[in-house]
């Protein structure tokens, strides 16, 4: 996914912002595959500026004379654009409170890092293992158990922030905290281990 979504992208030209438009009226995509093409075709740097455009080009669509769907399909459509308006909220929460932190920003400071993490967890939340761990890398290791079971309470807040309706399926939330509690409650019991052989530790 990381391939797809950083790679070569297009620029914000007029004639490939309809090109996008005519495909999201189109699209029967999931409206993270959405998202991630736009970043894909234009760079994270640009997802808010094109789903304006879409915005603005769907407005315009419904109230135009030769207008290009039904009054029906606009309702799907208007529909499908508050999913999208609220996944980006939800993006730029997630990004900017885990970035907030310092030690969060020493694993991973880079932006597109966190939202690549946050578009996985919404399509494959039972990664959330290995996806965590392709972030964050072997800065992990250099973690004491207290700072990782803080870490892991402050991801699990963001994650249960996240709008469960933008999960593929709305019930892969509660299995993803799930997980997150539990890997929080083993890095805790590390924690209290660490803390008793530091008490017990001849001096």
């Amino acid at each position: 996914m990381k391939a797809r979504l950083f790679g070569k992208t297009l620029s914000l030209k007029p004639g490939l912002l309809r090109a996008s438009y005519r495909q999201f009226i189109q699209s029967e995509s999931h409206e993270v595959e959405i998202y991630a093409d736009w970043i894909a075709s234009y760079g994270y740097q640009r997802r808010l500026v094109v789903l304006d455009f879409i915005e603005g080009s769907l407005l315009t669509d419904i109230d135009a004379n030769d207008a290009s769907c039904s009054r029906l399909e606009f309702g799907q459509l208007l529909r499908r654009l508050t999913q999208l308006k609220m996944l980006r909220s939800a993006d730029l929460l997630f990004v900017s409170t885990l970035l907030s932190y310092s030690f969060t920003k020493a694993f991973n400071a880079e932006e597109s890092s966190w939202l690549l993490l946050m578009l996985s967890l919404l399509q494959q939340p039972h990664e959330v293992d290995s996806l965590l761990a392709d972030i964050i890398g072997l800065n992990a290791l250099l973690l004491s158990h207290k700072e990782h079971a803080s870490f892991l309470q402050i991801f699990y807040q963001v994650c249960k922030a996240i709008p469960s309706s933008l999960f593929y399926e709305e019930y892969w939330q509660e299995e993803l905290l799930m997980a997150l509690r539990s890997m929080t409650d083993i890095a805790y019991k590390h924690e209290m281990a660490e803390q008793r052989r530091t008490i017990e530790k001849p001096s």
